[in-house]
């Protein structure tokens, strides 16, 4: 049932605003015991950032990354992981010639899991150096190319590191955070003189319309996992974000996946 008149109780978790309207129910896709049942999807009237509403509890997203997340063929097929590589390794050489950098450059990689872009950085310029940094200790042991794998628990997951790096990668990380602002703000922090947070993350199913939601279409879109994705931002809403962060949406490109999913570069204001 559309219930686009209702407003959304949670505020905007990109610009912040508080006049949202909520879209339509979404049912809860994770398999295992939750303490929310459902969620609300629910647009942001001021820059049009999709988000869950309300924002999932803490003890719940430590249910879901508590289980296995790594397993399944999408991380383990020889070609699907082939076409990751030569996708990261074509971004990470585009980024390395617009700034002019060394081999020796540093990258982190948050939300790593097995480390793809730490890996694409290391087939390249093998004298860079590669951390991953992810919740659990899963992959910790099958990603040799990560020069130093820290597992930082989810309650520590926006901790403050002094190091400083050229490139902070987040693959399909962004949709996941309940608070992207104090992230993304103390990631800037991390940011070495023009360097480069790297984004990529779901955008919307092809041919949804916010204005004429379809809820059928959201529920059959591969990235519709509620409540592990919190938000799906739009260009205006990321630039918001990053606005409010200190940092310039350098570079937006939502053709990425068939048009499901974006490209973003942000870079220090």
């Amino acid at each position: 049932m559309n219930s686009s008149a209702a407003p959304s109780a949670r505020r905007c978790p990109a610009c912040g605003h508080a006049a949202g309207r909520n879209l339509f129910a979404l049912p809860v896709t994770f398999n295992g015991v939750l303490s929310v049942p459902e969620y609300r999807l629910s647009r942001c009237a001021r820059c049009d950032t999709l988000y869950v509403d309300p924002n999932p509890p803490m003890r719940d997203l430590a249910v879901i990354y508590g289980t296995t997340q790594f397993a399944s063929e999408e991380y383990t097929n020889p070609e699907t992981i082939s076409a990751i590589i030569r996708y990261l390794g074509g971004a990470l050489s585009a980024m390395v010639n617009a700034r002019g950098w060394s081999g020796d450059f540093s990258v982190i990689e948050i939300g790593a899991g097995r480390a793809w872009m730490c890996l694409a950085a290391r087939l390249a310029y093998p004298v860079s150096r590669t951390v991953a940094q992810d919740v659990t200790a899963e992959c910790s042991e099958t990603a040799p190319w990560a020069d130093d794998y820290r597992v930082v628990g989810l309650e520590n997951a926006e901790r403050q590191e002094d190091e400083k790096f050229e490139l902070i990668s987040l693959t399909h990380v962004i949709e996941h955070l309940g608070n992207p602002l104090d992230m993304l703000r103390r990631l800037a922090k991390q940011l070495k003189p023009g360097g480069i947070i790297f984004l990529t993350a779901p955008y919307r199913p092809v041919g949804f319309d916010a204005q004429r939601p379809d809820r059928t279409l959201w529920e059959q879109w591969s990235y519709n996992h509620v409540p592990a994705h919190i938000q799906y931002f739009s260009r205006a809403g990321l630039d918001a974000l990053a606005r409010r962060c200190g940092l310039n949406l350098e570079r937006w490109d939502d053709r990425h996946d068939g048009g499901q999913a974006f490209e973003a570069w942000l870079t220090p204001a």
